[in-house]
């Protein structure tokens, strides 16, 4: 339910992610920002693509290709293009 924005509001999952010590967790959390309002998906995604884990900032590229907002958010796809995890990238 969170992967499809249903579950919680945005900053429930947000606060959610934040306090996750759990990767693969924080990354299921991050796909739900698809479906967030931009001005909301734009900081989280910001936040996630400096996760440590690089399987959260390739569910973070994700969820940014997916957002309509997304193409316009070109300092993010800049940020990822940079990131030393082929996946990411």
């Amino acid at each position: 339910a969170v992967l499809r924005g249903q579950a919680l509001p945005p900053v429930e999952v947000v606060a959610l992610f934040h306090g996750e010590p759990d990767a693969g967790v924080r990354a299921v959390l991050v796909a739900g920002a698809a479906d967030f309002p931009a001005g909301e998906a734009e900081p989280f995604l910001h936040a996630a693509l400096r996760d440590g884990d690089a399987g959260v900032r390739a569910a973070a590229v994700r969820a940014l290709s997916q957002h309509p907002a997304g193409v316009g958010w070109d300092a993010l796809v800049a940020f990822a293009a940079t990131d030393a995890a082929p996946e990411v990238r």
